[in-house]
């Protein structure tokens, strides 16, 4: 795995292992592509390693915490975090806010929700809106190591056990943690000679877009899956420490149940890209039913992989993951 791609969050249902192989599909099923879009962005892995191979990017996602990545990482092509924005983050601020402190004190230890605290409230003194969202991703890392998927869904402050090492360490040690992630994030930043594109749309609006404005050979999907336990679940405190207010639970409509005729209206409106690529999983619908779908479009390959999400601990199990890949390929 290419080390570039540590400047993504790794986002419980991100797709960080199988990035290469869904490039390495694009580039064997069409000759040369140019222009990759990533309809659902997520932490950045897969429309960032596509960046890296040189295909200009044109991502979206409804979410606050990929809307961060899209503006951090995937448009921008050269500019990096330096010490001096570092100690701008970092130093004391006397007037800081309290926001996680006063809502998320049952989440993180005092010192670290002060620490969070100290830092969003120096963010206001970055005028650079790309040197901006480079050090809010910075912090919203740490944040993210302060608080891993287990205490994510218990929703509980429960340090114990040798697997919460790496987790007291990195509250131990905050400083030498962002300092650390801060070269992380600087090696994903890369120029591949073209303007990257971030939306924050309607997939299906997003897709009618794209039709005024660019040709794409490529299109990635990565919906949330139908019958897994919505995202949002996970992930609506950190989006509210990101926006610094308290946001209400808005579910995605793939979620529910009527999830194939979004599927089919995405796909409609996807017609004109050659080739799609699709991952799929969750525990209600059959690889089978949602070929079934694509293939009234065009001819599928379905390739089904074992994975095991970064996020989780080793004792989870591993499941199985798939890939559609649609279109009208060679060979």
């Amino acid at each position: 795995m290419w080390s570039g791609l540590k400047a993504c969050p790794a986002y419980f249902g991100g797709k960080q292992k199988l990035a290469d192989r869904i490039i390495n599909f694009a580039q064997t099923k069409l000759d040369n592509p140019k222009i990759f879009v990533d309809a659902f962005l997520g932490g950045g892995s897969v429309a960032l390693t596509a960046k890296s191979k040189g295909m200009q990017v044109f991502s979206n996602d409804m979410a606050t915490r990929s809307e961060l990545v899209g503006k951090a990482v995937i448009e921008n092509n050269k500019e990096k975090i330096t010490m001096e924005d570092f100690y701008m983050l970092t130093k004391s601020n006397p007037n800081k806010e309290n926001f996680v402190m006063e809502n998320f004190n049952t989440y993180f230890p005092s010192k670290v929700a002060k620490f969070i605290d100290n830092c969003f409230s120096n963010l206001v003194e970055i005028e650079d809106k790309v040197k901006f969202n480079l050090l809010k991703l910075l912090i919203v890392k740490y944040t993210l190591q302060c608080m891993p998927f287990q205490i994510m869904y218990k929703m509980t402050k429960n340090y114990k056990g040798t697997y919460w090492t790496k987790v007291i360490d990195f509250m131990n040690n905050p400083l030498n943690k962002l300092r650390l992630m801060m070269k992380q994030i600087n090696g994903g930043i890369i120029n591949n000679g073209y303007q990257n594109y971030f939306f924050k749309m309607d997939v299906i609006e997003f897709l009618e877009h794209l039709k005024g404005i660019t040709r794409p050979d490529v299109v990635y999907f990565d919906p949330p899956y139908y019958g897994a336990r919505p995202y949002e679940y996970y992930y609506l405190w950190i989006d509210s420490i990101i926006e610094q207010k308290m946001l209400g639970l808005e579910k995605s409509k793939f979620n529910k149940g009527d999830w194939k005729d979004l599927m089919t209206k995405m796909f409609e409106a996807s017609e004109q890209i050659p080739l799609w690529i699709i991952s799929f999983g969750g525990p209600k619908v059959k690889p089978e039913e949602l070929n079934e779908i694509v293939s009234q479009f065009r001819k599928t390959q379905i390739n089904k992989f074992p994975y095991h999400y970064s996020m989780s601990a080793k004792h989870f199990k591993v499941i199985n993951e798939y890939l559609v890949i649609a279109g009208n390929w060679h060979g």
